[in-house]
């Protein structure tokens, strides 16, 4: 599966793109990630956070290859948040998951290929 996310930068440049609408009493093993942006932008960055905890900073804002292994396991009450800076007003940050949906504490090995 695949799950796609939007945001549109703010006046200072930033946008921020909070994704936790995982069905309650499913969970997504999440194999991989991309983030990409609408207008390339030179020095533009993305931080991906899970539950306010750093996941990584290295992404190019702009545009990135998709991350993975190890999956991660978003939860109903799990929040995973892409942050990106040094965009201009206006821009769209783009955020995709790759992965599979199952019912809780079911899901097959996380170190599955999507």
């Amino acid at each position: 599966m695949q799950w796609v996310y939007s945001g549109i930068a703010n006046a200072a440049g930033t946008a921020v793109i909070t994704i936790n609408d995982t069905p309650s009493g499913m969970q997504r093993i999440v194999a991989q990630w991309s983030n990409e942006t609408s207008v390339f932008r030179v020095g533009s960055t993305c931080t991906v956070r899970r539950d306010g905890r750093f996941v990584t900073g290295s992404s190019l804002g702009s545009g990135d290859t998709a991350f993975g292994p190890p999956a991660i396991v978003l939860e109903s009450v799990t929040v995973l948040t892409f942050t990106f800076g040094g965009l201009t007003a206006g821009d769209e940050a783009i955020a995709t998951l790759f992965g599979v949906e199952s019912q809780w504490q079911s899901a097959p090995d996380p170190n599955i290929v999507v």
